[in-house]
């Protein structure tokens, strides 16, 4: 596994069949990063995906979008740690969303009621034009 520590903005992890990516967008506000993670998110996952998010957090950003389009499971250990990130950054003021779940990921959030909390949109730009709340 690479060192954490040596990760800079624009740089990507991948884990067997698992993968984060910070992706650097002119649009996005300097405050803002993009992840794109690819694969499931579970008990073996999260770790990484924490790790990867508190060198976000160091590095100064407070609005994390997350981008799910091929994330095709989550357990409740994504769960609890997404819910967590928010809370976290819920105080710098910023926020967690979730870009273009894919629908396995939409509907989990629907019946846990997370929807509700861990924000979702279709689209990175309909994520930027909601005002924090």
């Amino acid at each position: 596994m690479a060192d954490m520590d040596k990760f800079k903005i624009g740089d990507e992890l991948e884990k067997d069949s698992f993968v984060i990516r910070k992706k650097k967008l002119a649009e996005l506000p300097p405050d803002t990063c993009l992840l794109e993670l690819i694969g499931e998110i579970d008990l073996y996952t999260v770790d990484l995906i924490r790790q990867f998010t508190n060198n976000i957090i160091q590095e100064g950003f407070k609005k994390i979008c997350i981008q799910m389009s091929e994330v095709y499971y989550i357990d409740s250990s994504g769960l609890g740690f997404f819910l967590k990130l928010h809370m976290q950054v819920k105080s710098s003021p910023g926020y967690v969303r979730i870009v273009a779940p894919s629908k396995e990921v939409s509907n989990v959030l629907e019946l846990t009621k997370l929807s509700k909390i861990l924000l979702k949109f279709p689209n990175l730009s309909a994520a930027l034009r909601r005002p924090i709340f």
